[in-house]
Order: structure tokens, then sequence, then C-alpha cells
């Protein structure tokens, strides 16, 4: 006679070990999240409230465009290096005297920036010979009408809150 197989499965553990098993695995991994919400628990926020809690910039981020006019020879070089051509330059020579000599000085007429277009690439601050375009640190300008965001040589030398009181006073007025 041939030897009969074995037919019966194998023994499994029976449902009370298997739970008590999985409850095991289970208090152990929370033990493992718990250990790593403890360890940071104590520490420095990793969320900063914003804007109760203005996170420093670096020193060469791009933000907000300014422009001296007394500093600006009307050489072009930031209408001409502006990729999406959101500067608008106008200009006149007057003679004037300068140093003893009688000189032709360029006067600015307008100079517009539409800021709503602006990329902020910086490559019209790069190219300026007399750094009477530059870009600060200061990223906060948000607008709630679009005519805002052109502004005029006068406007861009202005800090964002004056900007926005004038603003505020003209559209008052009308």
């Amino acid at each position: 006679m041939a030897q009969e197989e074995n037919t019966t499965p194998p023994k499994e553990p029976n449902f009370a070990v298997r739970t008590i098993e999985s409850a095991a695995a289970g208090s152990k991994a929370i033990a493992i999240g718990m250990k790593t919400v403890l360890k940071y628990a104590g520490g420095p926020r990793p969320t900063r409230e914003y804007p109760d809690e203005v996170r420093p910039l670096a020193e060469r981020s791009r933000g907000r465009l300014y422009f001296i006019e007394e500093k600006c020879i009307a050489c072009n070089m930031c209408v001409k290096a502006c990729p999406i051509d959101v500067i608008d330059l106008e200009f006149h020579r007057e003679e004037r005297e300068v140093d003893g000599k009688v000189k032709k000085v360029p006067v600015i007429d307008k100079y517009n920036v539409d800021i709503g277009e602006c990329i902020s690439c910086g490559l019209c601050a790069e190219h300026c010979p007399t750094d009477a375009v530059y870009q600060s640190t200061e990223y906060e300008t948000s607008y709630y009408y679009k005519e805002l965001f052109v502004m005029d040589k006068d406007e861009l030398a202005m800090t964002f809150p004056e900007y926005i009181a004038k603003k505020a006073r003209e559209m008052k007025g009308k």
C-alpha cells in the first residue's frame, strides 16, 4: 500500500494569538511615531505664522523695483535689457551748467514700469551703469486694482506703504 499523504493543513495560530501579535506590532508603530513627535515637540516651530513672523530674505533676493531719478543718465540700458518691455522711458536733453561748463543733460520726462507684468528678472538693475534702477528685498506688494501696477518715476522712489497711502488718497478724492 502506498503511503497516505497528510491532507490536513498546517496548524495556524488561533485567533487570539494573531490578535495579540497584531496589537503588539501596532503598538510598536505607535511608539515609534510618538517618539518622533516628542523629539520635536519642545523645539522651535517649523512653521512661521506669516505675516506676524516675516521670514528674512537673502541679500540677493529680487523684490520690488526702485528708481532714483537723480542718478539716471537716460542711457536706455534698462529698457533694452528688459525681456518683456515693461519699462517706458522718455527724456529730452537740456543745456545746463555743470562744473562750470555748459553741457546737455538728460531730463527724464517719463519713466513708467508695469509691475504687474514685470517678471523680477533683475536685468534692468544689473545693466544700469549708475544704479538708478535697483531691486529691494521688499516683496509684499499686493494691489486690489490693476491700474496700480503701472508706476511712474515718483512712485518708484517711494516705499510700498507710502505708495499705497498716496494711491488711497487719490482714489478717495475721485
